[in-house]
């Protein structure tokens, strides 16, 4: 995926990403450290993501 997309996603998502991880791991350490793997998986990967449907992608 392109970084800039990734970029995208990030200041979309990210905020939202941390509050849900932390709420099911009560750590913030391991609540970073999930959204942080996910967005590297994303920019290492070539997954297509479609505008407007960044939730619904599985």
């Amino acid at each position: 995926m392109e970084n800039e997309a990734v970029l995208r996603l990030f200041d979309m998502y990210a905020d939202d990403m941390f509050r849900l991880a932390y709420l099911y791991l009560g750590s913030r350490q391991e609540a970073e450290d999930v959204v942080q793997d996910v967005f590297l998986k994303l920019i290492r990967s070539d997954i297509a993501i479609t505008k407007g449907k960044e939730k619904r992608t599985c």
